[in-house]
């Protein structure tokens, strides 16, 4: 008879224990993961989302595999020990996840994601100078084969490309003959 209300007992304090931690670590986490996704907040409540379904299944399977016991208990100080001991260490997990969560989110992984991040934005740069030193070349090639090299100017070319000035054009390509060199061939 002991043994069912310690399993009652022990199933429904750490059943709550476990949501409610869980509860508090998506309302704060969420703040965190938001700075460390630079405001990427659909990408932070996504993470934040399987972080605590992670945390839902790591520590409900661990009540249940800690639910099985095979001692008899003949009192209710017994029994009472018992589910002190099992909740005991239900805490203890709990601590230990958020432990290392915390611990995670000040070192490496963090760094970790910020590097990702950066790298990713630095691709998307690329990629986006890429395409504006792209579209000033075959601006230049275009205004080249039209009124010929010498007659062509900076100015000239940053406006055919939708560049704000022909210094911008400098700046993303250089000088009119760096224009001119890789593409000899072509004109």
């Amino acid at each position: 008879m002991y043994i069912v209300g310690c399993y009652l007992t022990y199933l429904v304090i750490s059943l709550a224990v476990t949501v409610w931690v869980a509860h508090t670590l998506h309302k704060n986490g969420r703040v965190f993961l938001i700075d460390a996704f630079h405001g990427n907040s659909d990408l932070a409540d996504s993470v934040n989302h399987l972080l605590v379904m992670g945390f839902y299944l790591i520590n409900i399977g661990y009540v249940s595999v800690a639910l099985r016991s095979s001692a008899t208990l003949s009192s209710l100080r017994q029994a009472i020990e018992l589910v002190s001991d099992k909740i005991g260490i239900v805490l203890l997990v709990l601590g230990a996840c958020i432990s290392l969560i915390s611990s995670s989110s000040r070192g490496s992984g963090s760094d970790r994601a910020t590097s990702m991040l950066r790298h990713r934005h630095k691709r998307l740069q690329k990629s986006s100078s890429e395409e504006t030193r792209t579209r000033i070349l075959n601006a230049a090639l275009e205004l080249f084969r039209e009124r010929g090299f010498e007659r062509t100017t900076m100015r000239q070319i940053a406006s055919t490309s939708g560049m704000a000035s022909g210094l911008t054009v400098f700046d993303t390509v250089g000088i009119k003959n760096g224009i001119r060199q890789p593409r000899n061939r072509s004109l």
